[in-house]
């Protein structure tokens, strides 16, 4: 077999790696479900993030245990849920080793809007209802 040769086959090999890994990690719960949807079934979730959340930190917005979004300095989420109850929590960032997330529970009913806020509440993340 021919170095290049060789090394294309390599090559291949890691990107699929990569792209497996890649799948695994959005999975981030065992039976890869979360109660976000992309449809606008559901009720609305809009979660702002506080105006002293900080422009180098970014949120890790979660539902069930289930990453559902990195929310960005001067960004808002605006998704919807499907119906039913379901855990919210959030942590901030770039370093969020150590945080506990402060979890806030809602029932989500079709039609309804469900609006939170993030706040820091010591080095933890709190979603607060508005």
């Amino acid at each position: 077999m021919r170095p290049h040769n060789r090394k294309t086959k390599l090559l291949g090999f890691v990107f699929a790696c990569l792209i497996l890994t890649n799948q695994l990690a959005l999975a981030d719960s065992p039976s890869g479900h979360t109660g976000a949807t992309g449809s606008k079934d559901g009720g609305h979730l809009i979660v702002y993030r506080a105006a002293n959340f900080g422009t180098n930190a970014y949120l890790k917005l979660y539902v069930d245990g289930v990453r559902i979004a990195t929310v960005p300095p001067d960004q808002t989420y605006d998704g919807y849920l499907s119906p039913g109850r379901h855990v919210l929590s959030g942590i901030g960032g770039p370093a969020d080793f150590g945080q506990t997330p402060i979890t806030a529970t809602v029932d989500v009913k079709q039609g309804e809007t469900y609006s939170f806020t993030a706040i820091w509440q010591g080095t933890n993340v709190a979603l607060i209802k508005n």
